[in-house]
């Protein structure tokens, strides 16, 4: 059984009341955008739109992850062959094709593992029997690496930190940033002369006793991960 304060209902009210002044269109003439009745947007304000648009309130992300955008890429698009069109899929009396179809050409595709691209990114490791498969069939390998362990007080400061020693720490050293300042740092991992190779990066330390702090890590000029403490 769900109970109500009036805190409660004045919120909903403050919701009902926003949705309505947006409610027309965005671009309607007696319609407010949701940037402009709400004030930050973390507040969980307003109803969000079905179809996504300013579901993001962060300026210039309003349409992101709405509905009939197009995707951001981070690679170039790789399309691959899928399999030939067997006899009957476009009827009773229909002939099989004679090649392959292709993701990269206009017209319908055949595929009998549709699946494959997701279970891939779904799990990576050795642990799942689409990567196995590929391995078996060698279209695909896979590369034990060393673990190398980088001490703090080895990456390049490109601004703001600052290194300081401190016994019983790795290397006896750690690295500060002062209070309410930014920096950064960088390193190259991999070595020169190598076929590049995917690595998995572990942060073992992030301690902050101040403030709070927020924490990225760029991977080729790629945000990879933003961390709040």
């Amino acid at each position: 059984m769900v109970q109500l304060v009036k805190h409660d209902l004045e919120f909903i009210l403050k919701q009902i009341k926003i949705a309505e002044a947006n409610s027309v269109a965005h671009d309607g003439p007696d319609s407010t955008p949701l940037t402009d009745l709400v004030s930050h947007h973390l507040l969980p304000y307003g109803l969000r739109t079905v179809d996504g648009s300013y579901n993001n309130l962060v300026a210039g992300k309003e349409w992101s992850g709405a509905a009939d955008q197009i995707m951001p890429r981070l690679l170039n698009p790789k399309y691959v062959p899928a399999d030939v069109t067997p006899a009957g899929a476009h009827g009773p009396d229909s002939p099989a094709g004679t090649t392959p179809t292709h993701y990269g050409n206009t017209g319908d595709v055949w595929d009998a593992d549709p699946r494959i691209i997701s279970n891939l990114i779904a799990d990576q490791s050795l642990d799942n029997p689409a990567i196995r498969t590929l391995i078996e069939q060698g279209k695909a390998h896979y590369t034990y690496g060393a673990t190398t362990k980088i001490e703090a007080e080895d990456l390049e400061v490109l601004s703001g930190f600052y290194e300081e020693a401190v016994p019983g720490a790795g290397g006896d050293a750690v690295i500060r940033l002062p209070s309410r300042q930014s920096g950064a740092v960088k390193i190259d991992v991999d070595v020169a002369g190598t076929t590049p190779v995917y690595h998995d990066i572990k942060i073992a330390y992030l301690d902050e006793n101040d403030d709070a702090v927020s924490f990225e890590l760029w991977v080729d000029g790629v945000k990879a991960l933003l961390v709040s403490v």
